[in-house]
């Protein structure tokens, strides 16, 4: 049993929610004096959370550290998912209990575009994964889904935020509603899935300081056996 959340095992969380609603603050607030953070839009500058370690992407390109695209001007998505592996090798099991990645997208979208340039990898070849995209996006999903798993192995809880993007019908138009972006590799691991929202007091009208959940995932579970 772990020492966070009760005694209960919680592996993997996703945090989800619009801009605002406290996505970064649920993240950093786990366990501060035991996390690494992986800051990616520099979002958790406005706390003041002394957390164990903080590594953040921008301050990363300042110093040097990530690749720069000479055209661009900035990294290119592969540049900054081996700048974040490299993070993860580094970090020794039970150095931290939690992993705090926010947000996600840029790392996922880093790991796809390596997936692409290292086919060989997966047994195929470039070829047959530009003819065959389902090929591609097999490997991309299991290669995520392990790696997932050997960071959670590394902390107790590994935890990550995405943004919402709208769902779109089969014909292309806009349906109006939203789900969080990402890849669902990673969701399939999730202990726990959380939508966080803004919260209104009834009588005021004004928001609360404390926003609710929609818990789209629950997996975890304290068992007991007695008498065998």
């Amino acid at each position: 049993m772990g020492t966070l959340w009760n005694g209960v095992n919680v592996k993997v969380v996703e945090v989800s929610g619009e801009q605002g609603v406290g996505k970064t603050l649920f993240g950093m607030s786990i366990d501060p004096e035991n996390t690494v953070m992986i800051d990616l839009e520099d979002s958790s500058a406005a706390y003041d959370i002394p957390i164990k370690k903080r590594y953040s992407l921008y301050e990363a390109i300042a110093k040097g550290e990530i690749k720069v695209d000479k055209d661009l001007g900035v990294p290119k998505p592969i540049d900054c998912y081996l700048w974040f592996k490299g993070i993860v090798d580094k970090i020794k099991d039970g150095e931290f209990t939690v992993m705090f990645v926010d947000p996600l997208a840029d790392i996922e979208a880093g790991l796809v575009a390596w997936v692409e340039e290292n086919p060989g990898k997966f047994g195929a070849t470039d070829n047959e994964f530009k003819k065959a995209s389902g090929l591609k996006w097999g490997a991309v999903n299991s290669f995520w889904k392990t790696f997932g798993g050997t960071i959670s192995a590394k902390v107790e809880t590994f935890v990550y935020t995405n943004h919402m993007g709208l769902i779109w019908s089969s014909s292309g138009s806009p349906t109006g509603k939203k789900k969080a972006k990402g890849k669902e590799a990673l969701t399939k691991i999730c202990s726990l899935r959380l939508e966080l929202e803004k919260t209104f007091n009834k009588e005021t009208g004004k928001q609360n300081d404390i926003p609710g959940a929609k818990v789209i995932k629950a997996r975890f579970a304290k068992s007991e056996f007695i008498e065998g």
